[in-house]
């Protein structure tokens, strides 16, 4: 018998977990004695102790929050993450594939969502080592979240199969971030994820229907898109504009919160072979 999706409002629980992980991570970052992040630079004078943002072009307000722009734009993978869970509340189960028979994996992937907000909010607004470790960690848990599930579709593996391999990506992207640093990782993750897609359709373990599968186009083309702005917006980079309201990076923040979305949709949609 399939579970019931509304049967926990995991769009409330949702929001409660957002409010609940700004206000603890907000507190983490602002602990004293943290390092500052490696893009920090001195702004002129290195003596002046005064010092300036040498990776994600936005200058830094005087406020609390060292990037405005580049923070609040992650409110676009909440609002994802919580619209998925909104979903998830409210639709009904069917037995297209496992996202629609399980609740686990939507809600799982509504809950990933949310999390990528508060992780690189909190880099841009503290600026600190912890709060880019935060950063990539939950880049790499959504990416991560993709390759699991479609180790299920490959596979037809169960549930604990697939937390057991999730936390096994996780963890291998954290002990191997120091080695060999936090780009390659989730550059080789993205790779990853896109071919688990191929080969789950090369395996003919999914129905190919054009009307899925064009979502997870849009998710790899709208985030390309987004990265090559963020990487044409780089601090001195000819789109950089550090007093501008314009920032590619938050550009990128918004992209890949669409990217989310679309594999979502795709995930939702792509009808499992049987």
């Amino acid at each position: 018998m399939l579970a019931k999706f509304g049967s926990c409002n995991w769009f409330a629980s949702g929001s409660v977990f957002f409010l609940l992980s700004i206000l603890f991570l907000r507190w983490l970052c602002s602990a004293p004695g943290l390092a500052p992040d490696g893009c920090l630079q001195p702004c002129q004078d290195p003596n002046d102790g005064v010092m300036c943002d040498a990776c994600y072009c936005e200058a830094f307000s005087d406020g609390i929050i060292k990037q405005p722009i580049n923070t609040w734009s992650n409110l676009g993978f909440v609002s994802v993450g919580l619209a998925v869970l909104f979903h998830m509340t409210f639709a009904t189960p069917f037995a297209r594939n496992r996202f629609t028979e399980i609740p686990f994996y939507g809600v799982l992937y509504g809950f990933v969502g949310i999390w990528l907000g508060p992780g690189s909010m909190m880099f841009h607004g503290s600026f600190t080592a912890l709060g880019g470790d935060l950063d990539s960690s939950s880049m790499d848990m959504w990416i991560g979240l993709v390759i699991a599930y479609n180790f299920v579709r490959m596979f037809g593996l169960r549930v604990w199969a697939v937390c057991l391999i999730y936390v096994g990506i996780v963890l291998a992207a954290v002990l191997l971030k120091p080695v060999i640093g936090s780009d390659i990782i989730f550059a080789v993750l993205v790779v990853v994820g896109i071919l688990s897609v191929v080969v789950v359709v090369c395996m003919r373990r999914e129905d190919v229907a054009w009307r899925s599968l064009q979502w997870f186009v849009w998710a790899v083309l709208v985030f390309l898109l987004g990265w090559l702005v963020w990487m044409q917006s780089q601090t001195n980079g000819p789109w950089c504009f550090p007093d501008s309201i314009w920032q590619g990076h938050a550009f990128w923040h918004l992209a890949s919160a669409a990217a989310v979305a679309f594999a979502f949709v795709y995930f939702w949609l792509a009808p499992d072979r049987k």
